[in-house]
């Protein structure tokens, strides 16, 4: 007999759903970041860390206490709610098994955590970082994009005065090609056999190589299968939303998700509705970015 899922503990599924939601942001580390769990309002402005560059000065000597803070809070509205509700009726759950109910979470969280990454994404526009071959964009085409192509796109980045450390976001077909780059499945050229064996890059030319199959619309429609970007590129913030006050008596179970390292939180809320016999679950995050530093990315681009 197949277990049902009136007994499964919601902290359970709702921990299980939350790995997949880190693992659907795994390279928004690239930008710069404002994490908590404290919940937040629809609306609400963050201040987000950005750290930038500073300019030298020879004029006259009066003070040191001049010039602006390498670290400046770039405000950023979460204004987006994001949520995935998924629902099993009492039939299907007296049919179904426990990793079902399991399955669903995880794939409610991946498309919560894809709708963000893709909205933060969505600002790494021509109109935004520029257009320019040679200085904000490097065009060449999957098929015949290598090492030797990520290292001009990372000199280009560079000669922006774009400081801090790299990351190299790939679309899965420039990815491939990456991967299939000889001096890079060499384990004598990179001191490591981890591509051939597991087809895992990590580092590349001091360059954190990240790869990602959900690059939105927007992107796809100028041709962008690569974004090279410095933290200070971008900031987005992540909160969770609570219920208001009277829903826990109401039915609802809600709880907020937290990684203790990064700071990173979703939102879980569970439910029933006794008129359809429906019991429903949805992950969400309020969440909001912003272009920051105009010089801070690097297109590649295939046309």
């Amino acid at each position: 007999m197949a277990n049902t899922l009136t007994n499964v503990n919601p902290e359970i599924i709702a921990q299980e759903a939350f790995e997949a939601f880190k693992s659907g942001l795994t390279a928004l580390s690239a930008f710069s970041t404002s994490f908590g769990a404290e919940a937040a309002e629809k609306g609400a402005s963050i201040r987000v860390p950005v750290v930038t560059g500073l300019s030298a000065t020879t004029s006259a000597f009066s003070t040191y206490e001049s010039g602006d803070t390498t670290i400046a809070g770039t405000q950023v509205n979460i204004s987006t709610h994001v949520r995935t509700p998924y629902h099993l009726t009492d039939t299907e759950s007296s049919k179904t098994s426990v990793d079902v109910m399991m399955a669903q979470a995880r794939e409610s969280a991946y498309a919560t955590a894809k709708s963000v990454w893709q909205g933060v994404t969505d600002l790494f526009v021509a109109g935004t970082f520029g257009d320019v071959e040679g200085t904000s964009k490097l065009t060449v085409t999957a098929a015949n994009y290598d090492a030797d192509d990520l290292a001009t796109a990372i000199s280009y980045l560079k000669k922006r005065n774009a400081l801090g450390p790299i990351t190299a976001i790939h679309d899965l077909d420039y990815s491939a090609a990456l991967t299939k780059d000889n001096a890079v499945q060499s384990a004598n050229n990179l001191g490591s056999d981890a591509v051939i064996r597991d087809g895992v890059i990590g580092r590349l030319l001091g360059a954190d190589v990240a790869e990602t199959n959900s690059f939105s619309s927007t992107l796809t429609g100028e041709n962008t299968g690569v974004i090279l970007a410095v933290p200070s590129a971008c900031a987005c913030a992540i909160r969770p939303i609570a219920p208001q006050d009277g829903a826990a008596e109401a039915g609802l179970f809600h709880t907020v998700i937290t990684d203790p390292d990064s700071g990173l939180s979703m939102g879980f809320r569970q439910w029933y509705n006794t008129a359809t016999g429906a019991k429903w679950a949805a992950t969400e995050v309020l969440y909001g970015a912003a272009a920051v530093q105009a010089a801070g990315a690097v297109r590649v681009v295939s046309a």
